[in-house]
């Protein structure tokens, strides 16, 4: 007779079986999460109506070409108090009665912030943000008729001015 040492222990009570059954169990409560996720989240990067904001387009390269036709440029300056102020420069038929500042956040969307900028003397425009703000901005610029606009990107904060110029 062959003496055969054998495992009576149970499987259950052994660490391999738990382990490949953790695997696919540890996956599905993953996915769950995942899809849960993305059910409830709103993407706000993504359009909803491509023509339309493919007509748009044509519309921003109208404004951006008229500021180039101005030769216009600005120089903002954004302090740590939140003060913002734009130096236009260029051949403006009239001085604006205001300017409006666009600072898009480049991933969220409920971040952007849209400001009316007062003038003060000269060329320089300018307001007070409620609360200052860090991180990456594109910048737009258009005049109180909406007829040209300048663009830029700033990292804030910063002590240089941001060059604002046409997107052409």
């Amino acid at each position: 007779m062959t003496n055969i040492d054998r495992d009576t222990t149970p499987w259950f009570k052994q660490f391999w079986p738990w382990f490949l059954i953790s695997i696919p169990v540890v996956t599905i409560i993953y996915c769950m999460i995942m899809i849960y996720h993305a059910v409830t989240t709103e993407n706000s990067l993504v359009s909803d109506n491509y023509y339309k904001d493919g007509l748009a387009i044509n519309q921003s390269l109208a404004l951006d070409n008229k500021a180039k036709d101005l030769n216009l440029s600005a120089s903002m300056l954004v302090t740590e108090t939140g003060r913002v102020a734009v130096t236009l420069s260029g051949s403006l038929p009239s001085a604006p009665s205001f300017l409006t500042l666009k600072m898009l956040h480049p991933t969220i969307d409920g971040r952007d912030i849209e400001i009316k900028l007062l003038p003060e003397p000269g060329d320089t425009f300018s307001t007070q943000l409620e609360t200052p703000i860090s991180g990456k901005w594109y910048v737009d610029i258009v005049d109180h008729d909406g007829t040209w606009r300048l663009k830029g990107k700033t990292a804030l904060p910063s002590t240089t001015a941001t060059i604002l110029s046409p997107g052409v």
